[in-house]
Order: structure tokens, then C-alpha cells, then sequence
């Protein structure tokens, strides 16, 4: 059974980061109806699924908020830059 969840996230900065984070976690197994607001991303997924998402956000550069401090937040922001400007290009296209 799928069941709603939501993750406060770091490093939101426009429509590319949406745009990245909408197409990555909506591509995992058993995710579905994936929506970001503002720095919040929510999605239906059985409860297992939930470390998964919340280690595809980090990798991506939008770790779940607090989870991240010194050498990991600056490299988690520098990786949402990246993010970033990759959905910014799969938006223009």
C-alpha cells in the first residue's frame, strides 16, 4: 500500500531543481504522484521506499533538511547547482 510522504529539503532554488527532482524520483520503483512545493517534496510509496528517496535527494544535492552539516552541506549545495542547471536544460528542451 502506497502511502503519502513529504521531505522538507535544502538547496531549493528554482523550476530546475523542481523540474530534476520530478523526474528522478518519479522514475523510482513504487514512487508515484511526485510534487514539489516550495522546499517540500511529496510523494505516494510504500514506507520502504522512503530511505531510498530521501538518499536519491542527497545524491541529487537536496538532502532532507538538518541532515546535512560542514563538508556535506557545501557539497550537497555545489551538487544542486549541477541538478539545478540540468533540469533547467530538460525544461527549455
Amino acid at each position: 500500500m502506497n502511502l503519502k510522504h513529504s521531505i522538507t529539503v535544502e538547496n531549493m532554488k528554482c523550476g530546475g531543481c523542481t523540474s530534476t527532482i520530478l523526474q528522478r524520483i518519479g522514475a523510482l520503483a513504487s514512487v508515484e504522484s511526485v510534487e514539489v512545493e516550495a522546499d517540500t517534496v511529496s510523494f505516494f510509496a510504500p514506507y520502504a521506499t522512503v530511505d531510498t528517496v530521501r538518499e536519491t535527494l542527497r545524491t541529487l544535492g537536496y538532502p532532507e533538511r538538518g541532515s546535512a552539516s560542514g563538508v556535506a552541506a557545501i557539497t550537497a549545495s555545489a551538487r544542486s547547482f549541477v541538478s539545478c542547471a540540468v533540469g533547467k536544460m530538460g525544461v527549455a528542451s
